[in-house]
């Protein structure tokens, strides 16, 4: 396996770090604007997830509404998590539609607020930083530095010149980027790694520490699960350079640890984003396809984190994430895949401007319903397309009203799940059905989120019957523990479902330093 964090081949490419006269801070281009949302990635939702309910529950979600996520814990040394006030700018749907969402905003078109790249991008939703000591002020040059000259529009000026229309011009990229709702750094970002308030000093202590300790998977588990994804990849980046070999922090893991504990480890090292293309890699190389693993880590997906995804698998393995997948399925599933692939798919609905635009989406949901049936039960043959349209390209918390109105309006009460048994088999009914499980409502548990509540259910049956399918249940841990607040909720939802613990359970099932990493990740902390 290839080391990921070798140092990049120009030495040069994260000097100044942190810019002098801004401990920690990443201070602007030199009299540049502040930045606009990356090229084919939207910016962070404000708010999401909302703070809405406690920890693994949906206040009031009969009748009252869907009001989203709770707000994860703040952990000590750590940046406030993501949460913002309840969004008043979307309306909802239009009367008589229960579980609207007042804490739900699927505005990805939104350009992020005046100043929100300056500097390091606080987390969303997070009061602004304020400047670092000795900075300058915002838009103006570096010390030792000049602004450059202001940029007027020019009619018939080219791309790339001054005066170039901004249509014609790549837009700058901001520093993070949020990929499955947590903030990392952005791949294609080329002005280095910075964490607001992680100075040098405490990067060598980090190091230090990660080096004495190697030794001890017990201490070696505690240090690194503290990290979180931010922190990390500065650690892994700068790991080198602190010992006398020269050694990566993924060398250096794979040497001292192995089995389980190494895989959860490397994982960790990685990050969210390098870690969902090196499981996707894994699960179509070699003789038969862990499909499994593409569901999860693939049909949850937005098109902004798709094109993460594709852009940092393409950078690692030097092919296409789509050919790539698309080369090990066949048939229906892999059209499928094909629009979930899409990073520029229709992802509906926008956010309405008015109670006008809210009718149209409460109407989208009837249309969505009808257009499910009249493919499916109430036709001979199944027009599977639609079904890939519809499932890949709206928002969870709308496919959500959509579930309960197709359940609401059949005959005989029948969920939507059990049309895609009827009219679906093989990979193509499984990854319709792991789908199908985050967006349907549990009657016994109606306040939990659905998708909280098939995780909990999926972790539960690696470690269900004889034997425990370690390799799985690591991975889901893992992926869970990135979001702070998914990984509380998931944890909620299985002692409602199971009325045990989720620590218990994995004690139960573990042992040694393999079940203290997961405990770790399990109890966290992460998110930053």
């Amino acid at each position: 396996m290839s080391d990921p964090n070798q140092p990049p081949p120009n030495p040069n490419a994260y000097a100044g770090y942190p810019p002098a006269g801004a401990p920690g801070g990443f201070a602007p281009v030199p009299g540049q604007a502040p930045y606009p949302p990356p090229g084919g990635f939207a910016p962070p939702i404000p708010g999401y997830p909302p703070q809405a309910g406690a920890p693994g529950t949906y206040t009031n979600y009969a009748p009252a509404g869907y009001p989203g996520y709770g707000p994860p814990p703040t952990m000590p040394g750590y940046a406030p998590p993501p949460q913002g006030p309840p969004q008043a700018g979307y309306p909802g749907y239009a009367p008589g539609y229960p579980y609207q969402q007042p804490g739900y905003n699927p505005a990805y078109t939104q350009p992020p607020p005046q100043g929100a790249y300056q500097a390091y991008a606080p987390p969303p939703g997070a009061p602004p930083y304020a400047p670092p000591p000795g900075a300058p002020p915002p838009g103006s040059p570096m010390p030792g530095t000049s602004a450059p000259p202001p940029t007027p529009a020019q009619p018939g000026a080219t791309a790339g010149t001054p005066g170039a229309p901004a249509a014609a011009m790549r837009p700058p990229e901001p520093p993070t980027v949020m990929y499955r709702d947590i903030t990392i750094h952005n791949p294609r970002f080329a002005g280095g790694l910075n964490v607001w308030g992680y100075e040098r000093d405490q990067i060598k202590h980090d190091i230090d520490e990660i080096i004495k300790h190697s030794g001890s998977d017990k201490k070696l588990i505690e240090i690194l699960t503290r990290l979180g994804p931010l922190k990390m990849e500065v650690v892994a980046q700068e790991f080198h350079s602190h010992n006398p070999k020269g050694e990566t922090l993924y060398k250096l893991v794979e040497r001292k640890t192995t089995r389980y504990v190494e895989a959860g480890l490397l994982g960790l090292v990685l990050g969210p984003l390098k870690y969902d293309a090196e499981c996707v890699r894994d699960a179509i190389v070699g003789a038969g396809t862990k499909e499994y693993i593409l569901d999860e880590i693939i049909l949850d997906l937005t098109p902004s984190d798709v094109g993460l995804l594709a852009y940092v698998y393409e950078q690692k393995y030097g092919h296409s994430l789509l050919k790539a997948v698309q080369g090990d399925l066949s048939g229906n599933v892999m059209k499928l895949y094909t629009k979930a692939l899409d990073s520029n798919r229709e992802y509906l609905p926008r956010a309405p401007l008015d109670e006008k635009d809210a009718q149209v989406m409460a109407r989208l949901v009837e249309d969505d319903v009808k257009r499910l049936r009249r493919s499916g039960v109430e036709r001979v043959g199944t027009n599977e397309d639609t079904f890939y349209t519809i499932l890949t390209g709206r928002h969870h918390q709308h496919l959500i009203q959509v579930a309960q109105q197709y359940q609401l309006g059949d005959k005989h009460k029948k969920p939507l799940s059990h049309a895609m048994q009827s009219e679906f088999s093989g990979h193509d009914q499984r990854a319709l059905m792991y789908i199908a499980r985050g967006l349907e409502v549990n009657p016994r548990y109606p306040d939990l989120n659905p998708r909280m509540v098939r995780d909990a259910n999926l972790l539960e049956e690696t470690m269900a019957g004889l034997g425990t399918k370690d390799a799985m249940l690591v991975m889901r841990v893992l992926r869970a523990h990135w979001a702070r607040w998914r990984m509380d909720q998931i944890a909620a939802a299985y002692l409602r479902i199971h009325e045990k613990t989720l620590t218990r359970r994995v004690q139960g099932e573990t042992s040694g330093a393999f079940e203290d990493l997961l405990i770790a990740l399990i109890k966290g902390p992460a998110t930053y």
